[in-house]
């Protein structure tokens, strides 16, 4: 049988409380967590007395996502399909005893491994107009 204390330790919190506030008040709590470096939800328990805080990480600022060139991860995708699709025939032909066509497969791995090259390449070149 488990000591109440381990019992107390792997309880999930799913309990919602809903306050009200004014915009000011939200914003100060908000900026005095992060100054403390923790979540809203630490930071309200640490003022009400409640000792039992998880470690968290420091909150941090992300960095913004890098942007990319939509025909770019078009090609991409596609690539990704025809990846999948191979798969799952290589799959199908295992699980009916089915012998798998190596040269077949090889012959569309090397067309796909062109297309990527060529994408690189291409991108490459992009960059460095963009540069000049």
């Amino acid at each position: 049988m488990q000591e109440p204390e381990q019992d107390q330790k792997r309880q999930l919190r799913s309990a919602i409380r809903r306050i009200r506030l004014t915009p000011t008040e939200s914003d100060e709590w908000e900026a005095a967590a992060e100054a403390d470096g923790k979540t809203l939800s630490d930071w309200l328990r640490s003022k009400v007395g409640d000792t039992k805080l998880f470690k968290r990480h420091k909150l941090t600022a992300r960095a913004a996502a890098p942007v990319a060139d939509p025909a770019l991860i078009r090609e991409v995708a596609k690539i990704g399909n025809n990846l999948n699709q191979i798969a799952r025939a290589i799959n199908v032909c295992k699980l009916n005893g089915k012998p798998v066509q190596t040269i077949e497969l090889i012959s569309l791995l090397a067309s796909i491994q062109a297309d990527v090259k060529g994408l690189v390449n291409a991108k490459e070149k992009s960059d460095v107009h963009q540069i000049s």
